[in-house]
């Protein structure tokens, strides 16, 4: 069920939310995360992040928080899938070395 509310009424509902949502984005559960996707999806169309070079995560300050640990889980699984590629780019190096 679909239902749409007005801008300045979701943001108020957020802003209690944002650390339930911040922790569900770290849930193994696809399921889970599939929905925190969708509702990040649609409340970031709504409510649009700010550009890089800016200081704050949203110009809506009920939304700080919740764009912030959003950047944060962004950047460290950036981070760490490059250094899960370094270290198999390692690994293989190091096989093919031996193999000769």
């Amino acid at each position: 069920m679909n239902v749409i509310q007005r801008k300045e009424v979701i943001l108020p509902c957020f802003k209690p939310l944002q650390r339930g949502i911040a922790a569900c984005m770290n849930c193994p559960n696809t399921r889970v995360i599939r929905m925190v996707h969708s509702l990040l999806s649609r409340l970031m169309s709504l409510f649009p992040t700010e550009s890089a070079t800016s200081n704050v995560a949203s110009k809506f300050e009920e939304l700080e928080c919740l764009y912030a640990c959003v950047s944060k889980i962004v950047y460290e699984g950036l981070a760490n899938y490059e250094k899960s590629v370094a270290n198999s780019d390692r690994h293989s190096h190091s096989t093919n070395i031996h193999s000769f």
